[in-house]
């Protein structure tokens, strides 16, 4: 028997609120202390600042192209969080009791559940950092994407466990953020390959003494 349309939003609607349920029975206050701690290193505030530093300190290094990686990955990924969000117009769950600690780096800064704002983000802006780490410091690019993908998975579990998102808004967060980032990354070696090429080219057509 297929299931319709309408059918399958009500399921996973379903599946939604019973995770969202799941995690909201765990709360504990220690837990809460800590949660809230993982989820402030997803903060758009932070995560903004992260990639301002981040460029700076490339750009005195000449790095053009990683430079204009991170900008996009960065301030792209806001741009699309903000679109989807109103776009879909998911509103959050009902949060009962918010867990002590919460403050603006914590709360949530748009009415919009669809995809989760920190998911998203710290997933295009981490993997944005730790490929421009492994750019740097080939040595150690894997244990930089590895470090990255940890701490993604934190910030999305812990947007779970604090009540501000349900599952599909986090993965949803998650496959934007990721998509978004290899998307910027492909744009960017494409336009390093072409300025490249025209070096030969460029340098042939210069006045030889």
């Amino acid at each position: 028997m297929k299931l319709t349309l309408r059918g399958d939003m009500d399921f996973l609607h379903g599946r939604d609120e019973g995770i969202w349920n799941f995690f909201q029975s765990l709360r504990r206050p220690v837990r809460d202390q800590i949660m809230v701690a993982i989820t402030t290193t997803g903060s758009p505030y932070l995560l903004l600042a992260l990639l301002i530093i981040a460029a700076s300190l490339l750009l005195l290094r000449k790095k053009w192209g990683l430079t204009v990686f991170l900008a996009a990955s960065g301030g792209g990924a806001l741009v699309l969080g903000l679109v989807a969000q109103a776009v879909v117009g998911r509103l959050r769950p009902q949060i009962l009791t918010p867990p002590t600690g919460m403050g603006v780096l914590q709360q949530p800064f748009t009415n919009g559940s669809f995809p989760s704002m920190w998911a998203l983000l710290s997933a295009a802006a981490y993997i944005a950092l730790a490929h421009a780490g492994g750019e740097l410091w080939p040595a150690r690019r894997r244990l930089l994407f590895r470090g990255a993908q940890v701490l993604v998975f934190l910030i999305g579990i812990s947007r779970l466990y604090i009540g501000t998102c349900f599952p599909t808004d986090v993965i949803g967060g998650w496959l934007a953020g990721a998509a978004w980032v290899m998307l910027c990354r492909r744009g960017c070696e494409t336009l390093t390959a072409a300025d490249m090429a025209k070096l030969p080219a460029e340098s042939a057509a210069l006045p030889h003494s």
